[in-house]
């Protein structure tokens, strides 16, 4: 992507010498992009470039560049000239009243403080982050933070907290994605409906203009018609009988979901009983749970064909008995689910990507650690309640 990338910008630069505006976001864009991809003498090159011209402009874009330069100098962990040039930022967001260049300094803040073991201050300047991002709703901001005072609370022992910020950036993390692809469908679909409208107006004003044009030629015209009727009449049908297998579909589908609530409901008050033999403290549940969710960051593990309750129990220096029961117990889930939900999460960041083309439904099953494609097609209504081929196709209209 970055190589893609690199060419676009050199043009840009190469376009816009006589504007200092667009050199110095230009030189911040490729100084980024050479930082990202290992080479730092080269993104310093740029990077300083770009600072200089923006040390004589007053503009808000000013701001994003000296966060920018702070980046580099952490990548080198010079943590003093990274906390210089985060000021800078954050003084020229202020100045400019860029909320969200703000947030992200007081993040950014946030984030060196922790890296050099100042907690105290790490959790000062991210409650500073929070508190912009969560007025002026900057969500994205809130779910980084949210993992990053994870990191800090279990720093500082507090596992109970940590767990709690973890599952924070979860929730919100899945509810950004879910919004997001939401309205990019119910977009789409406006979109069509106001399509095909125009074009059924359009095709009545052409029907019309033909019928005044024509007028002497009332056999041809009652021809027109009749073949108008039937074809109008042949699409009812058609969509009366997509209707009738629609809602025997659906009438199916939720009475499989009542028969699996049920077995869920008995398996969990089967486990429940087992697992009153064996109780795990608070501490060991939160711990365990903790570690879980760590584990299912990890997509190389979720995505393994292989991937099994036993193998999660090894990973973690557990048995199966203690992981299920932490995941029943604490989740409501049984642990098919729970690693579905995960998998099917990536099949979503897979279809987003625009590679996505290049890789059928059955590859992109493969890769999420579905054994069939069935089994993935299965999973993918349950958590999104569409199909995947109907899922990619909606994400490609939306990319063209």
């Amino acid at each position: 992507m970055y190589d893609l990338a690199k060419p676009f910008f050199w043009e840009v630069l190469n376009i816009g010498r006589q504007c200092s505006r667009t050199n110095f976001v230009t030189l911040n864009n490729l100084g980024y992009i050479e930082m990202e991809i290992g080479s730092l003498d080269s993104a310093f090159y740029f990077l300083d470039q770009s600072v200089q011209t923006a040390k004589h402009r007053g503009s808000s874009e000013s701001a994003v560049v000296m966060q920018t330069m702070a980046t580099y100098y952490m990548k080198k962990k010079a943590y003093d000239s990274a906390y210089h040039y985060l000021r800078l930022s954050l003084h020229r967001s202020e100045e400019h009243n860029y909320q969200y260049q703000k947030s992200r300094a007081l993040s950014a803040l946030s984030k060196l403080f922790f890296e050099i073991n100042r907690l105290d201050s790490a959790i000062y300047y991210i409650n500073l982050a929070n508190a912009v991002a969560t007025e002026h709703g900057f969500q994205k901001i809130v779910m980084e933070n949210y993992l990053l005072l994870s990191k800090i609370e279990r720093a500082k022992g507090n596992k109970t907290a940590a767990l709690d910020y973890l599952e924070r950036h979860s929730n919100l993390k899945n509810s950004i994605f879910n919004t997001e692809i939401i309205s990019e469908i119910s977009q789409l679909r406006r979109s069509y409906e106001i399509t095909k409208t125009n074009q059924y107006i359009e095709q009545l004003t052409i029907e019309q203009q033909v019928k005044t044009k024509t007028i002497r030629y009332q056999k041809i015209i009652q021809y027109i018609l009749l073949s108008v009727l039937l074809l109008i009449g042949l699409v009812l049908t058609i969509m009366a009988i997509q209707k009738k297998n629609l809602n025997t579909a659906y009438k199916r589908l939720i009475e499989k979901n009542v028969e699996i609530n049920e077995a869920q409901k008995d398996l969990f008050r089967l486990r429940s009983e087992k697992y009153k033999k064996r109780p795990l403290t608070d501490e060991k549940q939160n711990d365990l749970l903790t570690r879980i969710y760590e584990l299912m960051e990890d997509v190389s593990v979720v995505c393994d064909t292989e991937f099994s309750i036993e193998k999660m129990a090894n990973l973690l220096q557990s048995n199966h008995s203690y992981v299920s029961q932490v995941i029943n117990g604490n989740l409501k889930k049984n642990f098919r689910t729970f690693v579905n939900e995960y998998r099917i999460r990536e099949a979503q960041r897979l279809f987003s990507e625009m590679e996505t083309s290049k890789f059928t439904i059955e590859a992109i099953a493969e890769k999420t650690g579905f054994k069939s494609s069935n089994a993935f097609r299965a999973a993918f209504i349950e958590f999104t309640g569409v199909t995947p081929s109907f899922y990619l196709k909606t994400m490609l209209k939306n990319k063209s």
